[in-house]
């Protein structure tokens, strides 16, 4: 495989994982938002917990992203290998957020 197809495939990978991430995380405080006052202090944490996954898996993608943009023009073989290793991590954080958003459906 070239160079050239990894860095777009890492772009396009990491540009949409974040897209994906970004819905996923405004779903997420919208849920949270629709429980009373009483109601969510028992859910905070459950919820806090979970928007810090997908919020940093969505940085992580961003990460994927601009790296690979950068490898055009700096340090080409780092970013690429930055990138690839953002991406990785952010697809784990957003597998580790949907098992723990579907490990508390009852």
């Amino acid at each position: 495989m070239s160079t050239e197809t990894v860095v777009n495939q890492t772009f396009n990978g990491g540009a949409s994982l974040a897209g994906f991430l970004l819905v996923f995380l405004g779903l997420l405080f919208t849920s949270y938002e629709s429980y009373d006052a009483v109601q969510k202090a028992s859910v905070k944490s459950k919820y806090k917990k979970r928007i810090l996954i997908v919020f940093f898996g969505f940085l992580s993608s961003l990460v994927a992203a601009s790296s690979a943009l950068l490898s055009n023009w700096i340090l080409k073989e780092l970013m690429i290998y930055m990138g690839v290793c953002a991406l990785a991590v952010s697809f784990v954080l957003l597998i580790w957020a949907a098992a723990t958003t579907l490990g508390d459906i009852k």
